[in-house]
């Protein structure tokens, strides 16, 4: 035992990448991340993701009980007035209990969700794309990546690879009409996040657009560009909605003329 105190600490530099960019952790990059986020080759052989090296929150184990696990990257986004985040990964957490949250940050110090991920992806690579209007045009912003987890279920955890940030010119022109039915078509007019689409309770046809039951806070199923609007003097917007049994939280619908 002892009475004398000892402080340590330890100072390392953040390196901004500026978007439009994409971070494949094959080189040099200024990431600031708790122990143990590292990059690895573990999932060299995985197709679905670039070349050898990838970001893994848990490497060679399952993350531990009570996780708070973060991965954040600050992003100049001045040159990009429509940001859209994309990124390959696979996971493993505790359905509905764990999960991976992306977050952004105008000021690394308040921190707004984008999404939550939870379940697996039963060791596959899948790519997901968010809307982060929020962060538009802005000399320094960050993006965090969080592990959370709750006292029970472990597992393997987050896989991270070919982050990236890119500027959406993509134009839409009305009528715009998506009845969920033919996957490519569907596809196109959205910047999906969470939602998929699924064959199950559609009002016409036999699909529609959906989230998974644990689809964490908040998420978002964004046009995948500007709406032409210049011959449409009244635009209307219609669409059926329908909530599943036992669930909870709202719907909204949102507008914008300056990209969010």
């Amino acid at each position: 035992q002892g009475s004398d105190r000892a402080d340590l600490s330890t100072s390392f530099n953040v390196i901004s990448q500026t978007a439009p960019f994409i971070q494949d952790f094959e080189n040099t990059f200024g990431w600031a991340s708790d122990l143990p986020w590292t990059v690895t080759t573990d999932d060299a052989s995985d197709p679905g993701h670039s070349a050898t090296h990838a970001m893994e929150d848990s490497p060679s184990s399952n993350y531990p009980e009570n996780a708070d696990r973060r991965l954040i990257v600050q992003v100049n986004t001045l040159a990009v007035p429509r940001p859209v985040l994309r990124f390959n990964n696979k996971y493993s957490f505790e359905n509905g209990a764990d999960f991976g949250v992306v977050e952004y940050s105008v000021d690394n110090v308040n921190w707004s969700t984008i999404t939550g991920i939870t379940g697996n992806t039963n060791t596959l690579w899948e790519t997901k794309e968010f809307d982060i209007a929020p962060i538009k045009s802005l000399n320094a912003a960050y993006v965090r990546f969080k592990t959370i987890s709750n006292g029970g279920t472990n597992s393997d955890g987050w896989h991270l690879d070919d982050v990236e940030i890119y500027n959406n010119t993509k134009v839409l022109d009305l009528p715009i009409f998506d009845d969920a039915e033919t996957d490519t078509t569907s596809q196109k007019y959205w910047i999906a996040g969470q939602y998929s689409i699924k064959s199950a309770n559609a009002y016409s046809g036999l699909q529609v657009w959906a989230l998974p039951p644990s689809g964490g806070s908040y998420n978002y199923l964004t046009l995948s560009g500007t709406l032409n609007l210049t011959n449409a003097p009244n635009p209307f917007l219609s669409f059926w909605i329908k909530k599943a049994d036992g669930g909870t939280g709202a719907l909204s619908i949102e507008a914008s003329n300056n990209a969010g």
